[in-house]
């Protein structure tokens, strides 16, 4: 391949390298002002967290980043979403805050004690939350994991009086009680 050749090829494609130039410094600018996890979690080198609008977990801030371990990052999120559960219980975020609570606490740190507490919680303070098909089921999990027959049943029970007899739900509940 000649010289000439190689000049007219970067002549007639000029714009696209100029884009690749660009997107290339943008991304080496970027990398030298963030160091990210494998999660993709950051927060500030001061150690202060930003919570995200809604109680969405951490937000990236303009700050210098350090990274964050699962551990951190799953606290971090537990203690804002706490926080604004504390701050703001009239939120329209407050049923949806609980049910990551309660998730975060059974999926993420299997203290079902705890995801048990926020499940039941939701299930009291918003009976007609669109994940309540989930909610009964890991509640129920809740109890068995903690060997608690009495509340598991009860659980189910709970179930039977909230769906509908027709519903796969209630028939779930009443086999499970063996009724």
């Amino acid at each position: 391949m000649s010289k000439s050749l190689v000049f007219e090829g970067i002549k007639k494609n000029w714009h696209l390298i100029a884009i690749i130039a660009v997107l290339l410094t943008v991304a080496l600018w970027g990398a030298s002002r963030e160091e990210a996890t494998a999660e993709g979690s950051l927060v500030r080198s001061t150690g202060e967290t930003t919570a995200a609008p809604g109680g969405r977990g951490p937000q990236q801030a303009k700050s210098k980043w350090t990274t964050l371990t699962r551990d951190a990052r799953l606290r971090a999120d537990i203690e804002n979403y706490e926080r604004e559960l504390a701050v703001n219980r009239n939120s329209s975020e407050t049923a949806a805050n609980l049910y990551r609570l309660a998730n975060l606490y059974y999926s993420n740190l299997q203290n079902y004690e705890k995801a048990s507490l926020y499940y039941e919680d939701l299930l009291q303070s918003f009976p007609d939350y669109e994940g309540l098909n989930t909610v009964f089921p890991n509640l129920v999990a809740c109890y068995q994991r903690m060997g608690n027959l009495a509340l598991e049943r009860h659980t189910y029970k709970r179930m039977r009086d909230y769906y509908p007899p027709s519903s796969q739900e209630h028939l779930f509940a009443t086999q499970s009680l063996g009724a």
